[in-house]
């Protein structure tokens, strides 16, 4: 459930973002920084991250997909193993070892038709969405960053998470000055039990170190785009540059990207 449409924050690094397409100022942040390690949490079927390999080719790619039915599909899916792009059944979580997942009625549907990414770690509201509830495996994001980097690589973070999206980014703690830029999805009102909302998302990251760079209008959802707050010091015109072309041209800036 990702809004595209959204608005930038360099003039003011106020933490209150401008309206942009965040999707494709994160895929111009990729091509410029070309991060070590690019994080795709809740992937789906892989599809964002095949995006991504394209904007960073020599990145290595983790895609985390908690739900049993989409992960299989993932390994199935040869075009990601030709990409490098490493799938992995966890749960990104700041819980220890297994966690509750809930596969909602439109992800069983979606199996063929429906929309498969409804699903989540946290509880609907509605309980007559759940399908079915399961254990799965956890992960901490800061404990794979230093398993898979170096303490001076920048890291990239994708997280689509249906609700969940403060507890994944609390489980990056142990390894938050590595973090270069982010994607995240918030909500604006409460669709799971217990979740955390927007301005609980922002005052973590910018706990984290993180700024507010951009993020989109929709008012039940939002997609929001922070940059770490050294990084936008050292390269502003850099990440100007990035924003403005998201701003004005879109998805084409991203295939002008391409060819540098």
């Amino acid at each position: 459930m990702t809004n595209m449409n959204a608005t930038p924050v360099l003039e003011q690094n106020s933490g209150q973002e401008k309206i942009l397409k965040t999707k494709y100022l994160f895929l111009n942040l990729l091509r410029m920084f070309r991060p070590a390690l690019i994080l795709d949490v809740g992937s789906m079927d892989g599809s964002d991250s095949m995006r991504f390999r394209r904007m960073s080719p020599k990145s290595k790619i983790i895609a985390f997909e908690a739900n049993p039915y989409n992960f299989s599909k993932m390994q199935n899916n040869p075009r990601l193993a030709q990409l490098n792009i490493e799938v992995r059944n966890r749960l990104v979580s700041n819980k220890p070892e297994k966690g509750k997942f809930y596969i909602s009625r439109g992800a069983v549907a979606g199996m063929d038709s429906g929309n498969m990414g409804t699903s989540s770690s946290m509880k609907p509201a509605n309980a007559a969405d759940i399908a079915e509830e399961i254990e799965v495996d956890t992960t901490r994001l800061d404990e794979i960053i230093k398993s898979e980097t170096l303490s001076a690589d920048w890291v990239a973070m994708w997280i689509d998470v249906e609700g969940a999206g403060y507890e994944v980014l609390s489980s990056v703690i142990g390894a938050k000055q590595q973090i270069a830029f982010l994607h995240i999805e918030v909500e604006l009102a409460e669709f799971w039990v217990g979740q955390k909302l927007k301005n609980d998302v922002i005052q973590l990251a910018n706990d984290l170190g993180l700024v507010l760079l951009a993020g989109s209008d929709n008012d039940k959802q939002q997609d929001l785009v922070f940059i770490n707050a050294k990084l936008l010091g050292e390269r502003t015109s850099t990440v100007r540059f990035a924003t403005f072309l998201a701003k004005w041209i879109g998805p084409a800036s991203s295939r002008l990207l391409e060819k540098f």
